[in-house]
């Protein structure tokens, strides 16, 4: 008696993709975004636009750009701290460092 031939395994050239399971769907919809917001963050001090989370963050970011003579972009991101938090009140020694010039 002989043994049983072993098939070849189909070939998968042409074939449709099996639809990703439901978890590998959920992973595919969370890199994008994760990806997304490593980039930014890779690139925090270039992109200007990214602003820190906290208030006081913020505001040592506008200080600095103050200190670096970048006093436009100061000036923008300064009106952008006050649309997002309208109601933080800025201490004098801080409002030094940050007011417009």
């Amino acid at each position: 008696m002989q043994a049983p031939r072993a098939q070849a395994a189909p070939s998968l050239e042409g074939a449709p993709a099996a639809p990703p399971s439901p978890a590998a769907a959920q992973e595919g919809r969370l890199a994008a975004p994760a990806a997304s917001m490593a980039k930014r963050s890779a690139g925090a001090g270039a992109d200007l636009s990214a602003a820190p989370a906290s208030p006081a963050a913020e505001l040592e970011r506008i200080a600095k750009l103050r200190e670096e003579g970048r006093d436009v972009e100061a000036d923008r991101a300064l009106e952008e701290f006050r649309k997002r938090f309208p109601a933080y009140r800025i201490d004098d020694a801080t409002w030094r460092r940050v007011k417009p010039r």
